[in-house]
């Protein structure tokens, strides 16, 4: 196994763009844990970027934000600290409430840094919501960590967000970008840019080939052959009318979804097809039994500007527990063919589907996840620390 063996002994502060707690086992948290076993690592939680409603679940959020706060820092199993910062939610553009977020944030991050020793700190960035912030800390570094095209997001400040991302991209010593359409974004912004994809844990979603894991309770009931989704189930990213063409023209087929919905995504109303089956969410540690007895791995994104620009962590997920996959087009899927079959159309995506149902044998299955070790999270975060390093380098040289 790899490790981050070019940052030991390091002070790390992770400004993330969503929360340890939301149970999302993404790229910041699988960042903060491979740093963590050789270096002392904060972990920040997001202040968000949307505005914020006087809705009850925002309003239900902004509490639980608010306990978290006086609840302080708590070091968490997998070894980083993690930290729910206090901040006005309401009028975030306007100059006072990002003068007294900046004030509230900073205050406490500096405690932070001094009660836990984190002097000269490699910062990563997830998010611009922290510019007022991270250089109050005399990082030793900083580092913007790209994973998504953010300001494609609905109920986003677009002309904020660009504003604040231009501050980020002036100071930062470079950013990392998950998807090469990132990369060149970002490129073409003036700042210095890496391509550093996506990894997976392999280890865990290897179970799914390499053990007898038992067919999960609520699977029981749903016949053979089964083409599993897990992830967000928002119209922002899923293209539900896909599904129930997939359910239509194969009857006998069972798609089964497993994630969260958002607040406004009525399923019920969004899923017309009997033989589609949502099974709510799982933890992540679960998605392995699932995986085990699924035939197909999809990944029906709508094509929009935040898909075009993403790298989804199931390609791989799915990969490493020897699913074939079928995608709809989007640009990172090309680099894992053959294994993930792309589909420019609804009729060729079903298509694709009947194919991939003949690529399920055991031999096959393992290869593809034996194939799949090769973009560990050990690996890409080894990356990323030999990209940090060869900047601190070139910053103490100079």
């Amino acid at each position: 196994m790899a490790s981050t063996g070019s940052m030991q002994g390091e002070n790390v502060i992770i400004f993330s763009g969503d929360d340890w707690a939301s149970g999302l086992k993404t790229s910041k948290y699988h960042l903060a844990c491979q740093l963590a076993r050789r270096n002392r690592v904060l972990f920040i939680n997001s202040v968000g970027l949307r505005a914020v409603k006087a809705s009850r679940r925002d309003l239900k959020r902004v509490f639980h934000k608010l306990t978290a706060f006086f609840r302080g820092a708590k070091r968490v199993p997998e070894g980083p600290y993690v930290f729910t910062p206090l901040a006005v939610p309401f009028f975030r553009g306007h100059p006072l409430v990002r003068c007294a977020n900046g004030l509230l944030i900073g205050a406490s991050a500096r405690w932070l840094q001094f009660r836990l020793q984190l002097r000269d700190p490699i910062v990563f960035v997830f998010t611009t919501t922290f510019n007022d912030v991270i250089w109050t800390l005399r990082p030793k570094g900083v580092f913007y960590y790209c994973i998504d095209d953010l300001r494609s997001f609905a109920g986003l400040d677009v002309r904020w967000f660009d504003r604040e991302e231009k501050r980020l991209l002036s100071r930062v010593d470079c950013a990392i970008a998950c998807s090469q359409e990132l990369h060149s974004s970002l490129s073409r912004k003036g700042c210095e840019t890496w391509y550093v994809p996506h990894g997976v844990e392999w280890g865990l979603f290897r179970k799914a080939v390499a053990e007898d894991l038992p067919l999960p309770e609520d699977l029981k009931t749903v016949p053979e052959p089964r083409l599993g989704f897990y992830g967000l189930l928002t119209d922002e990213w899923v293209d539900f009318a896909l599904l129930n063409e997939l359910a239509a023209a194969h009857p006998d087929w069972h798609v089964v979804l497993i994630g969260m919905p958002s607040a406004t995504t009525d399923l019920s109303a969004l899923l017309t097809q009997p033989n589609i089956h949502y099974l709510g969410r799982k933890a992540f540690e679960e998605l392995a039994a699932y995986t085990r007895h699924f035939s197909v791995g999809l990944v029906p994104f709508i094509v929009n500007d935040i898909s075009r620009n993403c790298n989804p962590l199931k390609m791989l997920e799915y990969l490493s527990g020897g699913l074939p996959v079928v995608t709809t087009d989007i640009p990172e899927a090309h680099r894992y063919a053959p294994d993930v079959h792309v589909a420019r159309s609804h009729a060729e995506f079903i298509a694709l589907c009947e194919h991939a149902l003949t690529e399920c044998s055991p031999a096959e299955r393992d290869r593809r996840s034996r194939a799949a070790e090769a973009h560990s999270w050990e690996g890409r975060v080894e990356r990323i620390c030999e990209i940090v390093s060869q900047h601190l380098n070139r910053r103490a040289a100079s």
